[in-house]
This record gives structure tokens, sequence and C-alpha cells, in this order.
């Protein structure tokens, strides 16, 4: 019989491009979310709200990148692209 549950890991890095790190609201670095198999497509799980101490308008923007692995088998487990999106909003402040 097929799986009752399942489980992924999907990694973000955040990498500084200037003086100031991004600060993100993740505690130790590990979240852990869960979703019904029954949600609508488009349900929000989570949001990770990230800031730098730039203060001018250039330099305090934050850009996401999304790359996508192909389906792979590591230790004999098949590992599977996940669809997600990333949406970004720009704040008005430097947070």
């Amino acid at each position: 019989s097929p799986p009752l549950s399942s489980e992924t890991t999907i990694t973000f890095t955040i990498v500084p491009r200037n003086e100031y790190k991004p600060i993100c609201d993740i505690d130790n670095k590990n979240l852990s979310l869960s979703i019904k198999e029954n949600s609508k497509q488009g349900t929000i799980i989570s949001t990770i709200l990230c800031h730098d101490d730039d203060q001018d308008e250039f330099n305090r923007q934050m850009s996401v990148y999304v790359r996508w692995w192909p389906e792979q088998i590591h230790n004999e487990k098949i590992q599977y692209n996940i669809p997600f999106e990333i949406i970004t909003q720009k704040s008005n402040s430097s947070e």
C-alpha cells in the first residue's frame, strides 16, 4: 500500500552580498512545517522574514532565486522536486 505520509527537506541559503548580513526570523536555523494533503493549491504554510541594516534604497533590497534540481536517487531513496513559490515583498523601511 502507498505511504500515508512523506517528508522532505528544503534548504534555503541566505547569502550576504554586501557588508550587512541578512537577519532572518528562524530559531536555530531550522523550521519544521506540515500541511494537510487536501489543502488548496496556493496555501501558505509559513513565511520567513529577513532584513538587513542597509539604509539606502538600492542596498536594502533583497532578491530571491529559486534553483531546481532534477529528481535523484540518494541512499536508495528517491528525492523529488517539490513545487513551491517564493514571493518577495519590498518594505518601505530598513526591515
